[in-house]
């Protein structure tokens, strides 16, 4: 389980942009209106739940420069390791945020 990282006001505006949100995009219709849907719907998610995937990645980000330095590897193997590495976080983000795989019911 996820801890949480969105709490009090931050979490009740992120539900309440999200629902408007959704309802404006269901007006809209359209290729328009699915995205502005489900781009409201990960803001009313992180509402709900009070975690946010994204604000978890960043703060991983800016606490990873607060420790000691890393040993000095070669810098081959630095490279291909962050790179596995970041898009490992970077996958995992995506698939915990964004729903929009999901079918949009009528």
């Amino acid at each position: 389980m996820h801890t949480q990282n969105v709490e009090g006001t931050e979490r009740l505006l992120s539900l309440a942009v999200g629902t408007m949100g959704m309802v404006s995009g269901i007006r809209q219709g359209g290729v328009g209106g699915l995205l502005k849907i489900a781009a409201s719907a990960m803001i009313a998610k992180r509402g709900l739940t009070g975690h946010c995937q994204l604000k978890s990645l960043l703060e991983t980000q800016r606490d990873g420069g607060d420790e000691e330095p890393p040993r000095e590897p070669s810098a081959a193997t630095t490279t291909e390791a962050g790179k596995r590495n970041e898009e490992a976080r970077m996958e995992n983000a995506l698939e915990e945020t964004f729903p929009a795989s999901d079918p949009i019911s009528p």
